[in-house]
């Protein structure tokens, strides 16, 4: 079980929850790119993406979006959980993993969609591997982890909105 710590408005339909382990401990290792099943209160599970830095033992950092068309997960966790409530979820795993032998990357993302990619942003800067981020939204307001993406990765990340013809993607 962990503890939800922290929940941060990262814009109008997305939050960042942290999550630390309910006893104190350290909480599983995870790799870039890994998700957690999160066990809601209206009894059903959902896949989300760690999104902070896998170097972290204290904490696992998970975006959720508000989807209009909620079948009761994001619905549920937007709604029913508090900073201070448990949650049980289960061990991460991963799916998505940066390549082993990865020297450089271009990263791709849109919306909500972020939130693997961040863990990797923070993965292949922390090994000093060179990439760039293209991260594509429909208005600035809907910039998920703004700060956390012009803080700790400055110009490799490429911000192309669609409400900003000047940030056309021309590749």
């Amino acid at each position: 079980d962990v503890i939800i710590q922290k929940i941060h408005q990262l814009t109008p339909t997305i939050r960042a929850f942290e999550l630390v382990s309910a006893n104190g401990t350290a909480l599983p290792n995870f790799e870039a790119g890994a998700h957690i099943d999160v066990h809601l209160k209206n009894g059903l599970t959902r896949q989300y993406s760690l999104s902070n830095c896998c170097t972290e033992k204290h904490r696992y950092v998970i975006g959720v979006l508000h989807d209009a068309n909620s079948r009761g997960g994001s619905r549920c966790i937007h709604t029913e959980y508090r900073e201070g409530d448990h949650l049980k979820i289960g061990e991460p795993r991963n799916l998505f993993e940066i390549h082993p032998q990865t020297k450089q990357a271009v990263l791709f993302a849109g919306g909500i969609g972020i939130t693997p990619i961040l863990s990797m942003v923070y993965r292949l800067k922390s090994a000093n591997i060179p990439f760039e981020l293209h991260y594509f939204v429909r208005s600035h307001e809907m910039i998920a982890f703004y700060g956390n993406l012009t803080e700790h990765f400055g110009a490799q990340v490429h911000f192309h909105i669609q409400d900003q013809p000047d940030t056309e993607c021309n590749m």
